[in-house]
């Protein structure tokens, strides 16, 4: 910022009076003297005033200071981190609360699952540890052929429940298949596979030494539509939940009893998701899985 220059009458008079000044000693004394005050008088006539030529002020060359940084400002950054705040505040009530809520939800839901597994008499142990299982998806395409994704828990007696969406390719001649869960695996020789069809009804075979068998119905529901008459759906999504307790293992579909088989394999094993392909056609069949869940079964 630039300084502003003033102009004194007291310096303008002195140089006044060094111009005049002249070689002799007398004009010096006299003369001069009169010449500097009539010369002064004249500088002095004609150098502005301060009156008639203000000079800039402060306020001009100085910082402004009302207008670049007005006091609203500070008060206006308070007010918006207050209200970031208390909004931020609200929304992680409202979380908190929304999640509380879920959860209320989940437990009502579980508790009259429960409840209902027990009126149906397909459970009588106990309900024991809760595992929860990561959503998974794949797709398989060699027909009358399945494969599994281990789990790593081992039970003989549980609960096990899933949402599935599946998709199969238009127009293929789809034989036996569909998406679920490989069960009380012992080895590839000795272990039980549960699936839900692209009918929606459900399937139960079980391996051995001998090979694999599809094992018949213990009991059905008598309301179920017959599903053999169905036509295979080219996608679909259904819940389905298993119970195996003892010689019995149960599915249900969409929150209904469907079938219950008798098998002979009880022994504890692993359990893992399951694809059983239909048909070779294209991708086969897809399956996805998720908010899955395991229940351990307690005598």
């Amino acid at each position: 910022m630039n300084t502003p220059i003033r102009i004194t009458l007291v310096s303008l008079l002195i140089s006044a009076i060094l111009t005049a000044c002249g070689p002799s000693k007398a004009s010096l004394d006299g003369t001069a003297t009169q010449d500097a005050v009539n010369l002064g008088s004249t500088q002095t006539a004609q150098v502005p005033t301060a009156t008639s030529t203000p000079q800039p002020t402060a306020t001009a060359t100085s910082t402004p200071t009302a207008m670049f940084v007005p006091t609203a400002t500070p008060n206006l950054t308070a007010t918006k981190v207050a209200a970031t705040q208390v909004a931020r505040l609200a929304t992680q009530r409202a979380g908190q609360t929304a999640t509380a809520v879920s959860a209320q939800a989940t437990q009502q839901a579980e508790d009259n699952l429960w409840a209902q597994l027990e009126q149906d008499g397909s459970i009588t142990y106990s309900k024991g540890g809760l595992y929860e299982i990561d959503d998974f998806e794949e797709s398989w395409a060699q027909r009358s052929w399945y494969r599994w994704w281990w789990f790593g828990y081992r039970f003989s007696d549980f609960v096990i429940m899933t949402h599935i969406d599946w998709e199969i390719p238009e127009d293929s001649a789809f034989g036996a298949g569909g998406c679920g869960f490989a069960i009380r695996i012992k080895d590839d020789d000795n272990h039980l596979v549960i699936f839900l069809t692209p009918k929606g009804s459900a399937s139960l075979g079980a391996m051995s030494i001998n090979g694999f068998q599809y094992q018949s119905f213990h009991w059905q529901n008598p309301d179920n539509p017959n599903y053999a008459t169905l036509p295979f759906a080219t996608t679909g999504s259904a819940d389905l939940i298993v119970i195996a307790e003892k010689e019995f293992v149960t599915a249900y579909i969409n929150g209904e009893k469907i079938y219950q088989w008798y098998v002979a394999l009880t022994s504890q094993g692993d359990i893992g998701y399951t694809i059983v392909s239909g048909t070779n056609k294209d991708f086969g069949i897809s399956c996805k899985f998720t908010d899955t869940r395991i229940w351990e079964l307690e005598k």
